[in-house]
């Protein structure tokens, strides 16, 4: 096939986007339609060799795969290595495992089948995941395993082949977003991602010698499919229901750029400085994400400041060069032989240390106590009812909420048993198990803990009407309206006879201490902005709002805050959002007195 510039600089198009969005998503909402430009660039030149070499009856299934296979694998290992000897040195201990098994998936060209799972409420989101890019490589290497079968066997039919099967995987990515909320599922499928690939091959069926309409209509169809491209790149964001039916304008649009002969955007896409990028464009976008990733995970925080939006550009820079000079264009002139030897060494020593990471990290392991929560899990993960406190008594005291009332779990505990009283819990990740908490107001990745949260309305429904004293702890009032509202309505249904704390919970942090110091003890001097949860106590107090049995209490009053995250040069929080352990113990010793007095008042109200 004759090389073109012009699908160089839709690379380089690509992968902007791509790039741009990872900084920020603020900044290019869609970007991540960066993505489907490549997989509609792949199909298009993938298919159009495949046919051009049966054509010529030259085609080899043997020699398909060893390309494909040698084209992306070598650069793909060293970003692999590079990412398991960054994290052995970056991630926590209590993460190694995660990064581990992400690692793992990636090695084999999996990554996209563990990541339609949602991520974990704990540990290192997907922003902070240094392989999360990997998904679309996956996808990629799958598809190509297919093409050549479908190709090969299929030549006679191959065009309707193409339209049944984007009308039939279509159809199931529609039904299954929209009929059954599989959007994370859908996103990072193969089966949802096949009609993007077969699209652009489509159109290099139809248009194997280009598309020309003239002059002026190919201007204006080439601009037109930019601006299409483009505006879904900002109105198509992490929110819309996507892929399914809505990838069909995004597709056609660059299909359209891809077959379009010369137009008024071909001076742009063959600038020197675009095709350069294009070139580049594989291991831009293999070395982009981990740079953006591993900054993201040491400092807890998604946006970038100034001088970390420099680091990642001439990291990125840095290292693509790098690859490419040394890895990409290298194992293009190295006989397949020896390349095989290569890439085997390679991934021997990179298996060897996946394997083995957390035990050659084991050395900087933090405790428990300072790292993940470790009292209340089983009436937080389980859905099991917990009894804690003094348990020799039976009080009617409850504690219900979302994760940071788990982390409240070891401040009741303490003070339950030097005080004498008992309280029974059930908790959950992201939002509180009432009534009336809507869907949308969750994130993609949280559909998990949405459902698990459903799946308790009912217990923790039960558990309320046995209690006399209610303990609420929940954030995010401001941001999920619907949280706001259940816990209103549900301030209204509680009986006179009982009283509902809404609990104002304790501050959080700009980035997390134990990451930046990877201890629990100080290490670094960085100054930390704590921020109080100012917006949520204002909600609280327009609910409880003249209503006599619903009260407010406010953790975030306590003296621990004043240096916080530090007590005594210890960490008392495990992220930058809650407190560990050793934090809440060390808030029931601050505030045992002005609880006590507060909660034994309460019990004595009629």
């Amino acid at each position: 096939m004759i090389f073109r510039n012009d699908i160089q600089g839709l690379r380089a198009v690509a992968f902007l986007l791509v790039f741009f969005f990872h900084l920020n998503s603020a900044w290019l909402p869609g970007g991540f339609l960066g993505v489907d430009l490549f997989f509609v660039i792949s199909g298009y030149l993938i298919t159009s060799i495949i046919v051009s070499d049966i054509q010529k009856d030259r085609f080899s299934f043997w020699q398909f795969y060893v390309k494909r296979f040698f084209r992306i694998v070598p650069a793909y290992l060293v970003m692999i290595l590079f990412v398991t000897l960054c994290g052995a040195f970056i991630y926590m201990y209590v993460d190694m495992k995660s990064l581990k098994y992400y690692l793992k998936n990636s090695f084999f060209f999996m990554s996209n089948t563990v990541f339609s799972n949602g991520e974990s409420y704990f540990g290192a989101k997907l922003s902070e995941n240094p392989l999360l890019h990997t998904w679309s490589l996956a996808i990629e290497m799958q598809f190509y395993l297919l093409l050549p079968m479908l190709v090969y066997w299929g030549r006679k039919y191959l065009s309707y082949i193409f339209v049944f099967l984007i009308v039939l995987f279509l159809s199931y990515s529609t039904f299954q977003i929209y009929g059954r909320g599989q959007q994370t599922e859908m996103y990072f499928s193969l089966w949802a991602r096949i009609p993007e690939f077969l699209i652009g091959g489509l159109f290099g069926l139809w248009f194997k010698n280009g598309l020309d309409l003239g002059k002026v209509k190919n201007n204006i169809l080439s601009v037109l499919s930019l601006i299409t491209l483009l505006t879904c790149s900002y109105f198509i964001t992490e929110k819309t229901l996507f892929p399914g039916v809505l990838v069909m304008l995004p597709c056609l649009a660059s299909a359209m750029l891809l077959v379009l002969k010369s137009h008024c955007l071909t001076s742009i896409f063959t600038n020197k400085w675009m095709v350069k990028i294009g070139e580049y464009s594989y291991s831009l976008y293999l070395w982009h994400w981990p740079v953006m990733a591993f900054i993201r995970y040491k400092y807890e925080s998604y946006e970038f400041t100034p001088i970390q939006i420099a680091i990642v550009i001439v990291f990125t820079i840095l290292m693509s060069w790098l690859s490419y000079r040394f890895v990409e264009s290298v194992f293009r002139k190295v006989s397949y032989k020896k390349t095989l030897t290569i890439i085997s060494a390679k991934g021997i020593v990179a298996l060897g240390l996946i394997y083995f990471l957390p035990q050659l990290t084991a050395q900087n392991a933090i405790p428990d106590y300072f790292s993940k929560p470790i009292m209340g899990r089983s009436s937080h993960y389980e859905g099991k009812v917990e009894t804690m406190g003094d348990t020799t008594k039976n009080d009617k005291i409850l504690l219900i909420g979302d994760s940071n009332a788990l982390m409240l779990k070891p401040f009741f505990n303490q003070l339950g048993r030097e005080n004498g009283f008992s309280f029974r819990t059930l908790t959950c990740d992201a939002f509180p198990a009432l009534e009336g908490v809507r869907f949308e107001d969750a994130e993609p990745t949280q559909k998990k803990m949405y459902e698990w949260s459903r799946s308790l309305v009912a217990k923790t429904k039960n558990e309320v009407e046995k209690a006399d004293v209610i303990f609420l702890c929940a954030i995010a009032y401001d941001i999920k309206p619907s949280v706001k509202e259940a816990i209103d309505h549900f301030s209204t249904t509680i009986r006179p006879d009982q009283k509902l704390v809404l609990l104002n919970s304790f501050p959080t942090l700009d980035m997390s201490p134990l990451r930046l110091n990877n201890s629990y003890m100080k290490k670094m001097n960085d100054e930390f902005q704590v921020w109080p949860r100012t917006k949520n106590s204002e909600i609280i107090h327009e609910i409880i709002k003249g209503k006599k049995n619903v009260f407010f209490y406010d953790i975030g009053k306590s003296k621990i805050f004043e240096k916080a995250p530090y007590k005594n040069d210890s960490i008392m929080y495990y992220d930058k959002g809650h407190l560990n352990t050793f934090g809440s113990l060390c808030l029931a010793k601050d505030l045992n007195s002005d609880f006590m007095q507060f909660l034994n008042g309460l019990r004595e109200k009629k």
